[in-house]
């Protein structure tokens, strides 16, 4: 994860596996969705609180991406989590 202009702040955790979601588009950008539950192991998640709207995210393999709208929360009373949508930044052009 990073600030605007590729300052990286550190590794996400506590991202759920199962809800990455990868579209790749040959005339468009690309596309990453994922969820992020905020307590993991009894701790609250790496950067939990900073995942917002503008951060960036380095994905090894697939290059840079920004979160280009407010994430999701969700809260069902016992655990909270943020759905993330973020696109290539090739948006940026």
């Amino acid at each position: 994860m990073a600030r605007p202009g590729k300052r990286i702040i550190g590794q996400l955790n506590g991202i759920d596996e199962e809800s990455c979601h990868l579209e790749v588009n040959l005339q468009n950008t690309a596309v990453l969705d994922f969820t992020v539950h905020r307590i993991v192991d009894g701790r609250i998640a790496n950067f939990y609180d900073l995942i917002d709207q503008h951060f960036e995210l380095y994905a090894r393999g697939y290059g840079w991406f920004k979160i280009n709208e407010e994430p999701q929360v969700d809260n069902d009373g016992y655990n909270e989590s943020k759905t993330v949508r973020a696109e290539s930044l090739e948006i940026e052009l």
